[in-house]
């Protein structure tokens, strides 16, 4: 076993191990940090064949006055409508980021683990919307491996739902 596949288990086993066996808050937090940090430092030197983003200084200038507009838009949510409602939008909205970021997490653990020759299937489109130029449609490429990702992602997205778990936020 690699050592980046040593954290992984580290990471996994920190998650589980609580569970069942009393483990001491100082140690659960440095396995937790270093198996982070290892995993993080690793994956950042790994060849990536996606493209590198960069923040603009514009957009830097304008991040502290959109998260005060979505501040102060939650302050007139909860002022009009009741917590439970607020609270149900609020889950929903973090089950649909948290989906897509596990999802690309967990794709390249997936495919670490499964064999490459079934995982060929894929599928291409767009999707029409009404009202646009057909060269404007939002294209899609879905792979099997993101169909399993999306399945592993559903499964924990509806234990945390359910159960309000730590481990599953």
């Amino acid at each position: 076993m690699s050592a980046l596949g040593l954290a992984y288990l580290v990471l996994g086993s920190t998650l589980i191990v609580p569970s069942f066996v009393n483990v001491p808050v100082w140690m659960h937090m440095l396995l937790v940090s270093y198996a982070t940090i290892y995993i993080g430092a690793k994956s950042s030197i790994l060849p990536s064949r996606e493209t590198q983003e960069a923040i603009s200084s514009q957009d830097a200038y304008m991040f502290p006055v959109i998260a005060s507009g979505a501040l102060f838009g939650l302050y007139l949510l909860f002022m009009i409508f009741s917590k439970e409602y607020v609270n149900k939008l609020l889950t929903i909205y973090i089950i649909g980021i948290g989906l897509m970021s596990f999802t690309t997490s967990v794709k390249p653990i997936l495919a670490a683990f499964l064999p490459a020759k079934p995982l060929r299937w894929s599928a291409s489109g767009t999707i029409p919307i009404p009202f646009k130029a057909k060269e404007k449609y939002p294209a899609f490429h879905v792979t099997l491996l993101d169909i399993l990702s999306w399945i592993v992602g559903l499964a924990l997205c509806s234990w945390y739902v359910y159960e309000k778990h730590w481990a599953a936020n």
